[in-house]
């Protein structure tokens, strides 16, 4: 899968690996929860890295709630902070072209595989990957001296 994160950064975020993003739906997919974490992106360039360290952004959480959604980004503390951006990322490239916009060719691909039993959707689909760690995201294994610790 891969994700856009727009606004956060001047440039967009670009997020294709499993340890870099969660999904986590809710009952009856009447929510759902996404983690991201930028710093866990391999190849993510480094002047984005520069610009998400400068602003404090280690980790973005994002609720699709209905009737709303929200964005929270986390600090190195753990602190959290509301985003006012709103809703800041897209999701759903099923079937690997590199395209997620305005196409239905996604949805097909994940409805073939559901209905029809064709090709799952490429990695990390049904894989689970290794959990992220606190010391692995943060950095530390401690708080530091500016985060309480």
């Amino acid at each position: 899968m891969e994700t856009t994160i727009t606004c956060l950064t001047t440039a967009p975020i670009v997020l294709r690996g499993e340890e870099s993003q969660t999904y986590r739906p809710g009952h009856h997919k009447f929510t759902e929860e996404f983690i991201f974490a930028p710093v866990l992106e391999p190849g993510l360039p480094s002047n984005v890295l520069a610009e998400l360290e400068t602003r404090g952004i280690h980790l973005i959480h994002a609720v699709i709630d209905f009737p709303g959604s929200h964005v929270t980004y986390y600090d190195a503390c753990g602190v959290g902070h509301a985003c006012a951006c709103g809703l800041l990322f897209r999701r759903g490239d099923c079937d690997g072209d590199g395209s997620v916009g305005g196409s239905v060719t996604d949805a097909l691909f994940l409805l073939s595989y559901n209905l029809l039993g064709d090709p799952e959707p490429p990695a990390p689909f049904s894989g689970c990957g290794p959990g992220i760690t606190a010391d692995r995201l943060l950095g530390c294994a401690q708080p530091g001296a500016g985060c309480g610790g």
